[in-house]
């Protein structure tokens, strides 16, 4: 079953993208974004719906953005890797779609886009660790990511085991490139093993 998403949709005057927007008015509001939303903590769904407000420009600013999470407790480590965004990979591919004439019809057929990679960075509290994501998205599109194979540290009293994404699948979505959207977050869930005999399984 596709994932849940949140959409904060948008007034009809503030159709657009921030190609409509005037340089300086851009700039001024991507400042503004930076200083008043992303770096007062977690970005979230409310923080960037009360910072867009009514105000068209914002609007025009984050049409078409899709945003995202993975995140985990510290208490489960961190992949021994200087940057914790290297630890996953993200694959944001667009469905466009082509009329083909058949014996029986019009029949539509997809062909497959890859777009390029979302941006990603550590945006990690201090209770967890968080990898966020963004990408710009229209019309029909596929989003998939997974944990890249690597070594995590191991904090004293977490047993042997295994990490996970969950949810872990293939998102369609679509976005008529005005709305703002937001994933459910994706989590890193941990499996301990147990011992039976001489044997170590899954608990």
């Amino acid at each position: 079953m596709p994932a849940k998403r949140v959409i904060i949709r948008k007034d009809p005057a503030g159709l657009g993208t921030f190609r409509d927007l005037d340089p300086i008015v851009r700039a001024r509001e991507l400042a503004s974004f930076r200083d008043e939303v992303a770096k007062q903590g977690p970005l979230t769904q409310k923080a960037v719906q009360k910072w867009i407000g009514s105000a068209i420009a914002r609007q025009r600013l984050l049409a078409g953005v899709v945003f995202g999470h993975i995140r985990w407790p510290r208490s489960l480590g961190r992949p021994l890797i200087p940057n914790l965004g290297d630890a996953f990979e993200f694959l944001h591919q667009r469905l466009n779609l082509n009329g083909v004439d058949t014996p029986s019809g019009p029949v539509k057929t997809g062909v497959l886009q890859t777009m390029p990679a979302p941006f990603v960075h550590d945006a990690s509290t201090a209770d967890e660790y968080r990898v966020a994501f963004q990408f710009f998205a229209d019309f029909f599109n596929h989003f998939s990511y997974r944990m890249r194979e690597g070594p995590w540290e191991r904090p004293a009293g977490l047993r042997p085991g295994y990490r996970f994404l969950d949810p872990y699948e293939i998102v369609p979505f679509t976005n008529d490139g005005t709305q703002t959207i937001f994933l459910p977050d994706i989590q890193v869930r941990y499996v301990p093993l147990i011992r039976v005999g001489g044997m170590r399984v899954l608990k």
